[in-house]
């Protein structure tokens, strides 16, 4: 969510030293991971807002962030077949997808880690980001739909190329 693999340590930092001290308020109202998510979304949030204060106040540009070049934290995307053209043209795909969602706006990339990396179901989503669930399944189309814009404009046409 961070785009950025320091930023990301620290945040991860934060967020199991926050879940750790609040473990007590833990209600078992909603799943486990429900809660800890909520606690990384407004970990990841106060973090931006935060950068983006300092930044300002240094009066430099931000950080470039080229997901194209850093190790992906998320792990590669399947093969898409055995061949090395597969392999090769899989990696590209990745590259382009990572360098696409660090130009989409931070809402639009964090409804799609929950949704599209994460796996959970937009009730949960609901849940973490505290907003009905019709919210929610609009914020990811709108997401995927700036994803694919951005894509685009990347020059990705789609797998078979």
């Amino acid at each position: 969510m961070s785009g950025d693999a320091e930023v990301a340590r620290e945040i991860s930092q934060d967020v199991f030293l926050k879940a750790f001290r609040n473990l007590p308020r833990f209600r078992g109202e909603a799943a486990f991971a429900t809660w800890l998510f909520t606690i990384v979304v407004t970990t990841c949030r106060n973090a931006a807002a935060y950068n983006k204060l300092r930044d300002k106040h240094r009066q430099a540009p931000p950080r470039g962030r080229d997901f194209a070049t850093e190790e992906d934290p998320m792990g590669s995307l399947p093969d898409a077949g055995p061949g090395p053209a597969a392999i090769v043209e899989s990696r590209e795909t990745a590259v382009l997808i990572r360098t696409a969602l660090a130009r989409t706006p931070e809402e639009h990339r964090r409804i799609l880690v929950l949704r599209d990396v994460s796996g959970f179901s937009y009730d949960e989503i609901a849940g973490i980001l505290r907003c009905p669930v019709g919210t929610v399944k609009s914020r990811v189309a709108r997401a995927r739909l700036a994803l694919r814009e951005e894509l685009v404009r990347l020059g990705y046409d789609g797998p078979g190329e």
